[in-house]
């Protein structure tokens, strides 16, 4: 929600979430602030041996430690409430238990440790005048982990991440681990060592949820492996790079632009691939002259949605080994365009070969796709159909 909060010693103005007091993002009289998502991988899953007489006793060092069971009443609509008995180890919550191979699964998190109110560093933030204020009232900004850009009336900006990130001395934080006392946090990073940068060092910095984090940071275990593709952070920067005279219009026009900019490298890949039918050239055809924004009348628009869907799928089936496709998900779009591009393919020993038919079969499918959809009249296809 919208705030103006003025009173002695405040005169703030812009966003926070009902529950939740101060401004998360906004500006006051002396420098504005935004945030996105930073990745800290805050979270670990701990394994236990439980005795097979009692399986809320758990190993751990030398001894045995017992769960903690709270009983608690969830009400149901339509029906009679449920009673239910949570259980927890020294880590959290218990989230998995199988009695026959006398194991249970407890989940520690960060954002569960005392002192990380979400936002309640914002009291603080709203009445930074400086870089060095802002960068001192972030040291209270454990949750959620965010980007925090900031820019004032100086001419100063700068960036700094914030949260809760712990420190395993002795792992990397990637798969579950015992939870018998060998890995165990060794408290959390300051939040001034987390990655930041200033002016003068940069006239200019982005996040946009992408990954951003500086080569040889040395705390990198303590950071998450995914983040977000890099497509807005690239347009964004293409976009303001080249902005003169800013205005409330123009911001508001980038808040919604529709560019596609993987489409600028993968479409072309189209253009010498030898397409049978006449619709499937057709589409083609309006695919090349498409102008990369995905606008919700546009033809261009819905066969390269379709297509990047098949692309997607059809590279990664190349690629990705079987026994790990059930657990590596979606593949990001950012590497299906290297895998497809790069000189250096793995997609076997002639990538060529390989490239173009994956570019011809995800094609002609998705021309298939559209044509049974909306038949054979390209002028029918529309990016913003709700049968899209």
């Amino acid at each position: 929600y919208l705030v103006h909060l003025n009173a002695p010693g405040w005169d703030v103005i812009g966003g926070g979430e009902p529950a939740i007091p101060g401004v998360a993002i906004g500006h006051n009289r002396a420098g504005a602030w935004g945030l996105t998502i930073f990745g800290i991988d805050a979270e670990d899953l701990y394994v236990y041996d439980t005795r097979a007489d009692d399986p809320r006793a758990y190993r751990y060092g030398r001894g045995t430690e017992r769960m903690r069971e709270v009983r608690d009443t969830i009400r149901v609509k339509g029906e009679s409430p449920r009673v239910v008995t949570l259980r927890f180890t020294r880590h959290g919550p218990v989230l998995f238990e199988d009695s026959l191979r006398h194991t249970a699964v407890a989940l520690r998190a960060a954002w569960l440790e005392v002192g990380g109110a979400p936002y309640l560093a914002s009291l603080r933030i709203d009445q930074a005048t400086n870089w060095a204020q802002f960068r001192t009232a972030l040291t209270y900004a454990r949750m959620p982990a965010l980007n925090w850009v900031w820019g004032d009336t100086s001419g100063a900006i700068g960036w700094q991440a914030a949260g809760v990130a712990p420190v395993r001395p002795n792992w990397d934080g990637l798969v579950p681990v015992a939870g018998d006392g060998r890995y165990e946090w060794r408290g959390f990073l300051p939040i001034a060592q987390l990655p930041h940068v200033g002016s003068p060092e940069v006239s200019a910095f982005g996040t946009a949820n992408a990954f951003n984090v500086p080569a040889g940071y040395p705390h990198v275990n303590a950071v998450a492996r995914t983040w977000a593709e890099p497509w807005r952070l690239r347009r964004l920067t293409e976009v303001l790079d080249t902005v003169r005279g800013a205005t409330v219009g123009s911001m508001a026009r980038l808040q919604h632009d529709e560019t596609a900019v993987a489409a600028r490298t993968l479409v072309p890949l189209l253009r010498d691939i030898a397409l049978t039918g006449d619709v499937a050239r057709a589409a083609r055809d309006s695919l090349l002259i498409w102008n990369g924004v995905l606008s919700a009348n546009s033809t261009g628009a819905a066969i390269y949605a379709v297509w990047e869907r098949r692309l997607l799928s059809h590279t990664a089936a190349m690629v990705v080994p079987v026994a790990a496709r059930s657990i590596m998900g979606t593949v990001p779009l950012s590497r299906t365009v290297s895998w497809l591009t790069s000189a250096d393919s793995i997609l076997g020993v002639n990538p060529q070969v390989a490239r173009d038919f994956i570019l011809f079969r995800a094609f002609n499918e998705s021309v298939q796709d559209l044509s049974r959809r909306f038949g054979r009249d390209l002028s029918t296809w529309r990016y913003g159909s709700t049968a899209l």
